[in-house]
């Protein structure tokens, strides 16, 4: 069943023993994995994935992205990761962050973060630690030194 087509909401049933990953354009449904976009089926070792042409990213649990800041309050900040919404960063999501310390983000800061939360009826929310609270190359990115950011197609950043 690999590199054939298969279409939102199809059943999606594979011959292999034991575990699968489901990547993206796949879920989990209760005991069945459902195709969630349109394209073509892939594999790669255990882990399967619809492979789809998409003109804005659709983000994704586990993601890591690259974002910039766009707004500040007392206890969060808010994020562009190029998603239809900003996704929520809060000031306790990065290594070693306290109440009294945590990085002093300006709007226009780009950080490195990791999505956790890709529910539609909710706003995206974004950390800058692993599941350990290590950072892990995760968080504000230096400012310091001249740098570029560039805007890619979501299908050149799957390659």
């Amino acid at each position: 069943m690999l590199n054939e087509i298969v279409l939102p909401g199809e059943i999606v049933e594979f011959e292999e023993d034991g575990q699968c990953i489901a990547g993206p354009g796949l879920t989990l449904k209760g005991d069945k994995i459902v195709c969630l976009n349109s394209g073509l089926l892939k594999k790669k070792g255990k882990i399967f994935w619809v492979q789809f042409f998409q003109s804005k990213y659709c983000t994704q649990k586990g993601d890591d992205v690259i974002g910039i800041i766009a707004g500040k309050t007392a206890e969060a900040f808010k994020v562009d990761v190029g998603a239809g919404e900003p996704a929520f960063l809060n000031v306790l999501s990065f290594e070693g962050a306290t109440k009294r310390s945590f990085p002093d983000l300006k709007i226009g800061d780009a950080v490195f973060c990791r999505i956790i939360s890709s529910d539609n009826a909710y706003e995206y929310e974004v950390v800058c630690v692993d599941g350990k609270g290590k950072a892990n190359g995760h968080g504000p990115l230096p400012s310091a030194q001249p740098s570029f950011l560039i805007n890619v197609s979501c299908n050149y950043c799957r390659r």
